[in-house]
């Protein structure tokens, strides 16, 4: 890429810089360009031990992982999951996770998400339904457990979502390590797909959208940015 100038890179060069989670600076015939998704990995890993950081921090951290990589990629090795509205989060944990689009705990997931980044909760009930006057589910109350051996697990006794039933036996327990981890190996799984040939771009605008959205150009040098 050394002979290339920006405007010269394909899609998959792109992307296969987009890819990288270490975040390296390319050298460039103009410059340099670096993913920031390098970034997103190291700052997951580096607050995930940590007593003060080793909640929030991560999990956001790997929610916009999730994000990013089922808005912009799919597996055209294994079919179509159908529903190409559904969020980056579902498509990336069905894509690249080897997760069942759209199954019980990708829903968990996906809701956990939701309560963490619009009120910085651990309790999802989905949408408010004002015609009903009733939630719309799912239904969680997430538990953090650093024992569990899987990302997530759905309580024995669902929760229907009034409050007032809420017991232990409903909470859906989560390990945050574990969920850093299937975010985390998602982006390696997108960037064998790419190496494999496997790797479709659902962005419809192709390279100025992946550019513009997730790279970043530096010129003439790596810490002087355009």
């Amino acid at each position: 890429m050394k002979t290339k100038t920006l405007q010269q890179l394909t899609l998959q060069e792109l992307a296969s810089i987009h890819l990288d989670q270490h975040g390296h600076a390319r050298q460039l015939a103009d410059g340099w360009i670096q993913s920031g998704m390098g970034f997103l990995v190291t700052e997951i890993q580096q607050s995930l031990p940590r007593v003060y950081t080793g909640f929030f921090s991560p999990l956001y951290g790997a929610f916009a992982l999730l994000d990013q990589i089922g808005e912009i990629y799919k597996n055209t090795a294994i079919p179509d999951c159908g529903n190409d509205a559904a969020s980056g989060i579902k498509k990336a944990l069905y894509y690249f996770g080897g997760m069942p689009f759209d199954n019980d705990e990708v829903k968990a997931l996906y809701g956990l998400r939701n309560a963490l980044m619009h009120n910085g909760s651990l309790l999802y009930r989905g949408r408010f339904n004002n015609k009903t006057n009733t939630w719309d589910g799912p239904f969680h109350r997430f538990r953090w457990n650093k024992s569990l051996e899987k990302p997530i697990k759905l309580p024995g006794s669902p929760w229907d979502g009034v409050l007032d039933n809420l017991t232990p036996l409903c909470t859906t327990e989560i390990n945050v390590a574990k969920i850093c981890e299937l975010a985390i190996e998602s982006v390696a799984a997108a960037r064998r797909a790419l190496d494999s040939n496997a790797l479709g771009i659902s962005l419809k605008e192709g390279e100025k959208e992946l550019y513009y959205r997730y790279l970043h150009h530096h010129s003439p040098t790596p810490d002087h940015e355009d």
